[in-house]
This record gives structure tokens, C-alpha cells and sequence, in this order.
């Protein structure tokens, strides 16, 4: 291998240089550049297959980040309108909730009237019934018979006293039925009489007084809503989950007690 082979050399040399060359040393010189050439072609063309594949594979990564930006796109506006749906049905259920809440109040209030109402009509008619007294068990006679009849027990219960002036009169209650003893309304002359009449009854241990039984008169409604508790009360002293435990009514707040524990109470009822 000479100088000339060397194509660094070749680029290198002067115009007097080449001239004073002979025809096959040039010839050995042009050779040499060309395959420089050749060599830096291939290269060039290598280099640029490169960086075209590369350039594919940069353009190929960008269309994947667009689609993945698209679907990243997609999915927030999805999530979005979950959002949306959620606030709004969280809005909607918040709603129901003030509504139901307001509807409560209502309820509670109109409970509250409901029994301000209910004792007022209760004292009217308590009022109204406050000298009557039921009598059950006496058997039945005429009105002038029964009127007798009662005086002959008040007699007794107050042991001996003249009660011909404390009946004001008598009714018998329901149609008349020969299979059982109809009640007996008996209106007393004051409300003082009544209750005197009615705890001497209670008292009572005179044999005049076996099967019959004397107590104060109240609206239908009443007496049932106290039967209904009175029942409720039996129910639960036979229960065997109750047994140690006492069962009561409290009088005054109208409630059936195991223990202190509440277990039912009185229902108002429309007069």
C-alpha cells in the first residue's frame, strides 16, 4: 500500500504535486477517492436508514401518545360526568333528605297539636260525664225498679246513710238482651257523690255488693285504649322473658313499664 492508497493523502497534495504524477499513479490516486467515497456513501446512506428508522419510531411513539391523550381525554370526561351524576344525585338525596326531615316536623307538630286536642276534648267530655257512674252486674228491672236498686246499694257501701236524694237517673246501656245484664248509667248529683260512691264500692266487702261492680264513666274510646294497655300488661307478665322483671302501668303518663323501660303507651283516638 503506497501514499496514493491513502485518500487523505491524495486530498492533501498540490496541483504540482499531481502534475508531476505519472498516468497510473493518478489513476491509483482517483481510485483511492472513490472508494473513499463509495465507503462514505454507504455510510451516509446507512446513517440516514438510521435515523429514518428512528424517525419512524419517534412518529410512531408520538401517535401512541396521542391515542393514549385521547383516551386519557375520554376518561376524564367520563369521570367528569360521573361526578356530575353523583353531586347530582348527592343534591337530589340531600333534598328528600330536608323534605323528609321537614316532613318529620310536620308530623311532630301535627302529633303535638293532635294531642293538645285530645286532652281538650277528653276534658269536655269528662266534664260532661263527671256526676255518671256504670253500674254492672245489677240485675234489671224497670227504670223505677233500677232507680231503687241503686239506692239500696249507695246505702249499703256508705253504711246505712240516706242516698234517696244522691241519684239524679238511671239508664240501661245497649239493647236489651236476656242472655247478659246490661250496664247501668247512673247519674249521681255531683261529681263529689260520684267519686264517694265509687271508691265505697271499691271498698266494699258487704254481700250485697257479690258480682256487682261500681266505677266512673268514660267515653268508649277511653275505655278501650285503657283495656288494650291493661291487656298488654297481662301479655307480658306471662311472657318467660319477662320473668324477674316487674311490669307496670304508670297512670299518669298512660304506660306499660318493664321495669322503666317503656314497652307501649297510649294511642290517641279521635273523639
Amino acid at each position: 500500500m503506497t501514499e496514493l492508497d491513502d485518500p487523505s493523502y491524495v486530498r492533501k497534495m498540490s496541483v504540482s504535486e499531481i502534475e508531476k504524477k505519472k498516468k497510473p499513479e493518478l489513476q491509483r490516486a482517483i481510485i483511492a477517492l472513490l472508494k473513499e467515497s463509495s465507503v462514505t456513501t454507504d455510510q451516509t446512506q446507512k446513517e440516514c436508514e438510521d435515523i429514518t428508522s428512528i424517525l419512524k419510531q419517534l412518529l410512531e411513539e408520538v401517535q401512541q401518545l396521542r391515542e393514549e391523550r385521547r383516551e386519557m381525554r375520554e376518561e376524564i370526561a367520563a369521570l367528569r360526568a360521573t361526578n356530575d351524576r353523583i353531586m347530582s344525585n348527592f343534591q337530589a338525596q340531600q333534598e328528600m333528605m330536608n323534605e323528609n326531615e321537614s316532613l318529620k316536623n310536620k308530623i311532630k307538630l301535627q302529633g303535638a297539636i293532635l294531642k293538645q286536642h285530645q286532652a281538650f276534648f277528653e276534658t269536655i267530655d269528662a266534664k260532661e260525664r263527671e256526676r255518671n257512674m256504670i253500674i254492672i252486674g245489677l240485675a234489671e228491672g224497670n227504670e223505677a225498679e233500677d232507680i231503687n236498686k241503686v239506692r239500696q246499694i249507695l246505702s249499703t257501701v256508705h253504711n246505712g246513710r240516706n242516698t234517696d236524694e244522691l241519684v239524679t237517673s238511671v239508664k240501661r246501656l245497649g239493647e236489651k238482651n236476656a242472655e247478659r245484664i246490661r250496664p247501668l248509667l247512673t247519674i249521681m248529683t255531683s261529681k263529689e257523690e260520684r267519686n264517694k260512691s265509687v271508691d265505697a264500692a271499691r271498698n266494699s266487702r258487704h254481700d250485697a255488693m257479690r258480682g256487682i261492680r261500681i266505677k266512673k264513666d268514660t267515653h268508649p274510646a277511653i275505655r278501650a285504649e285503657w283495656t288494650r294497655l291493661f291487656k298488654v300488661k297481662e301479655e307480658e307478665e306471662q311472657k318467660p322473658g319477662n320473668a324477674g322483671f316487674r311490669i307496670t302501668i304508670d297512670m299518669r303518663k298512660r304506660q306499660v313499664l318493664r321495669d322503666d323501660l317503656v314497652i307501649d303507651s297510649w294511642c290517641q283516638h279521635l273523639f
